[in-house]
């Protein structure tokens, strides 16, 4: 299946060499939003973001998995040697539950250096973390407790959200 990446108003090809698409991108078919922090000058302590969105299609969830290991994988290091440390976001739910267990294999954890890895979590049920429905639960079976993860900050869903917004 042809992947295609709509950057700058122009589709891009499978082959393209467009600088704007990284190479690890362009080979792994998978949906990603990469963010780059710049730095401005000390004095303003201002920080620009700039957001990559490309769209890749993939023949079956294992692809997807795999393909998305090597980007982290990718992005992981640049941020190792940027600034030192990795920050990831994930999901809940069912969907990114092939990723953490292809993250958390014997073959694949390796790939990302989880003591300078940073886990936060971009939704959460209003659930007990015990709750088999709370994602940071599913996370915590599937692949922090797999992996030599140690940071990480989970929502707390337990908490009311009125007490959570005031805090």
């Amino acid at each position: 299946m042809e992947m295609g990446v709509e950057q700058e108003g122009k589709a891009a090809g499978k082959g393209d060499r467009s600088p704007f698409v990284p190479a690890v991108l362009r080979r792994s078919p998978l949906s990603s939003i990469c963010t780059d922090i710049h730095a401005t000058p000390a004095a303003t302590g201002i920080f620009m973001t700039t957001t990559h969105l490309s769209l890749y299609v993939t023949r079956d969830v294992e692809a997807m998995a795999e393909a998305a290991v090597e980007i982290i994988a990718a992005q992981a290091e640049k941020a190792y040697a940027r600034s030192g440390q990795f920050n990831i976001a994930v999901s809940g739910g069912k969907t990114p539950l092939p990723l953490f267990r292809l993250l958390a294999s014997p073959a694949k954890a390796g790939l990302v250096d989880w003591n300078r890895t940073v886990v936060y979590w971009v939704d959460e049920r209003c659930v007990s973390p015990e709750d088999p429905e709370n994602n940071y639960r599913v996370a915590r079976q599937e692949l922090l407790s797999r992996v030599d993860a140690t940071r990480f900050y989970r929502m707390k869903g337990e908490d009311r959200p009125q007490d959570a917004a005031a805090a």
